[in-house]
This record gives C-alpha cells, sequence and structure tokens, in this order.
C-alpha cells in the first residue's frame, strides 16, 4: 500500500512539475510575441510583411496611420471616398511621415478592388483577414470610420473619416 501511495504521488508531482513548466514556457513564449507586437515600429514592420489587396505596400517607417474602414456596399463609405482619395493624393501620398491604409469590409476582394480602382484609390488597401496581424487595429462599430494609430499601434484618435482628415495634421506632428 506504502508503495502505491509513493507511486501516485510521484506521478501526481510529475504531472503537476510538467504542468508548471509548460505552462511558464507559454507564458514565456506570449511574453516574447508581446514584445515583438510592442516593438518600436511594430506598425509598419507589420504592414511591410502583408500583401496588399491592391495598392502599394504601405510605408514602413511612417510616424503615423491613418486606418480607413470601408466597404464598396456602404453608401456613407462611397461618398467619403472622393474626399479620402482628394487628401491622400494631395497632402499624404508624399509625406514619409504619413500613410493612409484601407481596411476592407468586403467580403469579396473583387468588389473592393473594383471599387477603388473605379475611385482612382492608390493606397494601400487589405483583406479583412490581415487586420489582426496589424498592431493597433481595431474593430470600429461601425463605417465609414478612421483610426490615427502611431508607429508602435497606439491609437491617438479616431472618427468619422472627413473629421479626421480635417484634424490629422495637428495631430500627427
Amino acid at each position: 500500500m506504502k508503495n502505491k501511495f509513493i507511486i501516485a504521488f510521484g506521478l501526481a508531482g510529475l504531472m503537476l512539475g510538467g504542468t508548471v513548466l509548460f505552462a511558464s514556457t507559454a507564458q514565456a513564449a506570449n511574453n516574447k510575441a508581446a514584445v515583438i507586437e510592442d516593438a518600436p515600429g511594430a506598425v509598419g514592420t507589420a504592414l511591410s510583411k502583408v500583401k496588399p489587396l491592391s495598392g502599394p505596400k504601405a510605408k514602413k517607417n511612417a510616424k503615423y496611420y491613418l486606418c480607413l474602414y470601408s466597404a464598396s456596399w456602404c453608401g456613407p463609405c462611397r461618398k467619403e471616398m472622393p474626399h479620402v482619395v482628394k487628401v491622400y493624393n494631395e497632402e499624404i501620398k508624399n509625406n514619409p511621415d504619413v500613410d493612409l491604409v484601407l481596411f476592407s469590409r468586403d467580403q469579396n476582394p473583387a468588389d473592393a478592388k473594383k471599387w477603388l480602382s473605379s475611385a482612382k484609390a492608390k493606397f494601400t488597401v487589405l483583406n479583412p483577414k490581415d487586420q489582426s496581424k496589424i498592431p493597433g487595429a481595431q474593430n470600429p462599430g461601425g463605417i465609414p470610420h478612421m483610426y490615427i494609430i502611431d508607429a508602435d499601434g497606439k491609437v491617438v484618435k479616431e472618427g468619422y473619416p472627413s473629421t479626421i482628415l480635417s484634424q490629422y495634421k495637428e495631430i500627427c506632428k
């Protein structure tokens, strides 16, 4: 009986020890991932690894990213797009410190590409599935919506795209 107790106690100890070792190893891996995600310039680094749905790759070394959430089927989004394209072409395109990235909410990438091509949008457009790869990317309650995030993924400002576009120069200094 004493030997059975020792064996059972020993097995329980091994199982508990293995669980603690597994948990501490998993925690270390999670901490490492968090450090990479929270690293300076994490947004640009993450964006440089994602293939855009359309447009160029995002600027890797921008200080701020204007993240637009929009879709071809959304009436208000379609209404905002000419203004977004104009501001991008006239002010953001050649500004090394600021970039604009659209996170498409279209289920069909072909619909997004067709719409953005007709709108002459030349900025980075990403699939919805790629949002989770970008530090600071959000899930807005509705569209159109825009967030300004800094290079490290911290949300600086959010709101309606035309409002954000009228304020971004003051915010992104």
